[in-house]
């Protein structure tokens, strides 16, 4: 593997003749990985294995193969999350044995996150996204400041005092976030995130669309398809 040593670039889609052998060699000596591509590929236990022991530190992108879901665990996301801080672009769609901890640990573990694919992940709720807005009061003190969950939401709704904002620490840089056919995503709490973070983050949810009009951006429960 000498020869690959300085390879930076892996993208397999729906490869069938490179053994797990191979990749797990792969992830072993090529440090300098930036972009590790396995979609639509069938792995096994052993390049998950090799994955946690030899996650690639310069990873900025990453995507894991939807046919082999029941590998990756909230275990596997936090290791990688806490290995790969420059993560930039995550896809982690379709995968059954993750929730609410592995999303959590990629907000708060990788500050350059800037894409976050989590379609079909129907163990996620609102709670991991909940900490991307914060509640303020309107003399804009600091100490006034706090993560938005339930209760702060039903506050906001019934005190004018009080106003929500884009967190600064927690998935800062986030622009796409695709929870399309996550069931279990309360739609009032991402109409709010959504109008809390304006034109920074584009939320992909059926269940709501973006409307612009005159230059001002509003969110509204979507027509049924």
């Amino acid at each position: 593997m000498q020869s690959t040593s300085d390879l930076e670039t892996l993208q397999l889609v729906n490869t069938r003749n490179i053994s797990d052998d191979v990749l797990c060699l792969i992830l072993r000596h090529c440090r300098s990985l930036t972009v590790l591509q396995l979609k639509d590929n069938h792995i096994g236990p052993e390049v998950i294995d090799s994955l946690l022991d030899s996650c690639p530190p310069r990873l900025t992108e990453l995507s894991l193969p939807k046919g082999s879901p029941l590998l990756l665990n909230e275990h596997v996301a936090e290791c990688v999350a806490q290995s790969c801080p420059l993560l930039e672009k995550v896809n982690l769609s379709w995968h059954t044995n993750i929730g609410n901890a592995a999303v959590r640990s990629l907000l708060l573990l990788c500050p350059m996150l800037r894409i976050l694919e989590v379609k079909g992940v129907k163990q996620l709720t609102s709670d991991p996204f909940l900490p991307l807005a914060v509640v303020c009061k309107t003399s804009d003190s600091v100490e006034d400041e706090a993560v938005l969950d339930s209760e702060m939401m039903a506050l906001v709704k019934h005190n004018q005092q009080y106003y929500v904002r884009r967190s600064t620490v927690y998935g800062r840089n986030l622009q796409l976030l695709d929870l399309r056919f996550c069931d279990h995503v309360d739609v009032e709490h991402l109409m709010t995130i959504a109008r809390a973070t304006f034109q920074s983050l584009n939320v992909r949810h059926f269940k709501f669309d973006k409307v612009t009009e005159g230059g001002d951006v509003e969110w509204q429960l979507a027509v049924a398809r």
